[in-house]
C-alpha cells in the first residue's frame, strides 16, 4: 500500500538473571529496512527457563498492538538442550504500523504466566511511498473539475498559469452535461488535457487520476483561483511532513481545494462513487484519519 515504515533501530536488552527469560533475539527486520506499514513482520525467538513463553507481544505506549505466533527453530534445541521444547521458541508478529504514531517505539515482551518481560525495542518512522525529497520539484497533476461557465473556468486556468512551479500537468474534467456546450480545442492547444468521458462526480474524478502522471494530485473546481504559491507551498509542506497524506484548503465542513499524495489517494481507494454530492469533503474527512493537514486559505485566493 502507500505507507511504508523504516526501521531506525533494533535494540535487544541484556537479560536480568533474576527473571525467567534465558535468551531472546530479534532476527528480522534489520536496521534500515523499509517495509509496508500495514504488515510489519517481526521474527525472532524468546525462551524461558521452563520452555517457550506463553506469548510474545508488541507493545506501543502501553498498548498491545500485536501478539506473535510460534514458529519452529530447530537450532535452539541444540543451543538450549536442557530447556524443554526449546525448538518451539521462535515467534513471528505482524504489526499494522499505520495505527501507530509517525515515529514510534515498539517494545517486545515475553509473557511468562502473569509476568511480562521486556527483551527488545524497535524504533520506527512511517512515511508515504512517493517520497518528495528527490532532486527537483515533483510533478503535480492539477485536476480541474468544471461544471460552471467558461468565464469561471478561465479564472482558474489563469491562476494555474501564474504558478511558481514548473512541473505541472493540467487535466480538465468536463461533466457530461456540459461537454456539448464547450469548444475545447483552444484548451488543448495550450497543453490542457481534456477528459469528457460521459462520467460525472466521483467517477469523473477517479477517471482523471487514472489518466494523470503526477506524484501530487491537486483537485480544484472551476471558478476558484489558486494563489501564486499554492503548488510550491503544498509541495514544501508535504515534503516536510513525510507522514501527511494531503494538504487540504478547508476544514471538516468545507473544502476549497486539496493536494493529495498519489500513494495516499491509492490507499484511500479514491473518491467514493456512492458518496453524496460533496465527494471532495468526504474524501478529505477520510484523509484526515491518516494524517491530512487542514490549512484554510493555503491554496485558494480569498473570496474564490
Amino acid at each position: 500500500m502507500g505507507r511504508l515504515v523504516e526501521v531506525l533501530a533494533v535494540e535487544v536488552a541484556e537479560l536480568d538473571p533474576d527473571l525467567s527469560l534465558v535468551g531472546a533475539n530479534v532476527d528480522a527486520p534489520s536496521v534500515g529496512r523499509r517495509l509496508a506499514a500495514g504488515a510489519l513482520e517481526i521474527e525472532g525467538w524468546a525462551l524461558c527457563s521452563d520452555g517457550p513463553p506463553d506469548a510474545v507481544e508488541a507493545v506501543c505506549d502501553g498498548r498491545t498492538v500485536a501478539r506473535g505466533g510460534r514458529r519452529r527453530r530447530e537450532d535452539l534445541a541444540a543451543g538450549f538442550a536442557a530447556v524443554p521444547d526449546a525448538a518451539a521458541a521462535g515467534f513471528e508478529l505482524a504489526v499494522d504500523a499505520r495505527s501507530l504514531p509517525a515515529e514510534a517505539e515498539l517494545e517486545l515482551q515475553a509473557r511468562d504466566g502473569e509476568r511480562s518481560i521486556s527483551f527488545a525495542r524497535l524504533r520506527l518512522r512511517r512515511f508515504w511511498r512517493d517520497s518528495l525529497d528527490s532532486a527537483g520539484p515533483p510533478l503535480v497533476s492539477i485536476l480541474l473539475v468544471s461544471e460552471g461557465t467558461d468565464r469561471e473556468l478561465a479564472r482558474t486556468l489563469v491562476s494555474i498559469g501564474a504558478q511558481r512551479h514548473a512541473a505541472t500537468e493540467v487535466v480538465l474534467l468536463l461533466a457530461a452535461a456540459t461537454t456539448e456546450e464547450r469548444s475545447i480545442s483552444g484548451w488543448k492547444e495550450n497543453g490542457v488535457r481534456v477528459i469528457a468521458s460521459g462520467l460525472s462526480g466521483p467517477a469523473l474524478r477517479n477517471e482523471g487520476i487514472r489518466r494523470s502522471n503526477g506524484k501530487l494530485l491537486l483537485f480544484v473546481e472551476g471558478g476558484r483561483a489558486l494563489t501564486p504559491d499554492a503548488l510550491p507551498l503544498g509541495s514544501e509542506m508535504l515534503a516536510r511532513d513525510i507522514d501527511a497524506s494531503a494538504l487540504v484548503d478547508g476544514d471538516e465542513t468545507r473544502v476549497a481545494a486539496a493536494i493529495y499524495r498519489r500513494s495516499a489517494f491509492e490507499e484511500l481507494e479514491g473518491f467514493a462513487e456512492a458518496a453524496s454530492a460533496d465527494c471532495d469533503l468526504e474524501l478529505a474527512r477520510r484523509a484526515g484519519r491518516c494524517g491530512a493537514l487542514f490549512a484554510p486559505g493555503s491554496l485558494c485566493a480569498a473570496g474564490s
